[in-house]
């Protein structure tokens, strides 16, 4: 596991995706989320380092959350659901290989 610090281009990236966010969920639904901020962090970063994969247990975010970012910005992502087993999901995960400093 690697941890990678939220920079300023992350910061600019998921001002845009909030944008996004705010005018698809809480402009038409009046639907709320308090950690939106933190959706829109994680969201930049993964667009920014061109990562491929989101696995998350929160159902929600999929739909009200990550679509709209995806359906805006053409992001490219696989999203795993920790609520469905992982043997799902083909019985392998796409990893890349390990360059060795991970």
């Amino acid at each position: 596991m690697r941890i990678t610090p939220f920079d300023f281009e992350d910061a600019k990236k998921a001002g845009e995706f909030l944008s996004i966010i705010m005018h698809s969920i809480i402009d038409k639904t009046g639907s709320s989320r308090l950690v939106i901020k933190d959706d829109c962090k994680i969201l930049s970063q993964i667009y920014n380092r061109a990562i491929e994969s989101y696995i998350t247990k929160d159902r929600k975010s999929f739909s009200e959350i990550i679509k709209p970012v995806v359906d805006a910005t053409g992001l490219q992502i696989q999203l795993f659901d920790l609520a469905i087993p992982l043997s799902n999901y083909k019985n392998e995960l796409p990893f890349p290989e390990s360059k060795g400093n991970d």
